[in-house]
């Protein structure tokens, strides 16, 4: 699951939790399976992390640039490569 498959998620989780009995079974597990999401997209954010400094560099390439965390390091760094290059 990327980023945003996670958020939709949690997003629908709620809705159903909310529509829960406070303090039922349901309600409890439904709270237990958001916070595992949760967790799990904290992780991804901070893979992202790594991604940060190859993304600003690019930016100072390419100022338009936007959203370009969706894409892996490897691709990030042959795209940056080229920027260096002068081929883009």
């Amino acid at each position: 699951m990327n980023e945003k498959q996670i958020k939709q998620e949690i997003r629908r989780l709620k809705k159903v939790k909310l529509a829960c009995r406070s303090g039922s079974v349901e309600r409890i597990k439904l709270h237990r399976q958001i916070k595992a999401l949760k967790k799990k997209l904290s992780y991804i954010k901070e893979i992202d992390q790594e991604k940060t400094p190859i993304i600003n560099e690019i930016i100072k390439f390419k100022p338009y640039k936007s959203n370009l965390y969706k894409f892996t390091v490897k691709e990030l760094q042959y795209h940056l490569d080229r920027l260096k290059k002068g081929e883009i």
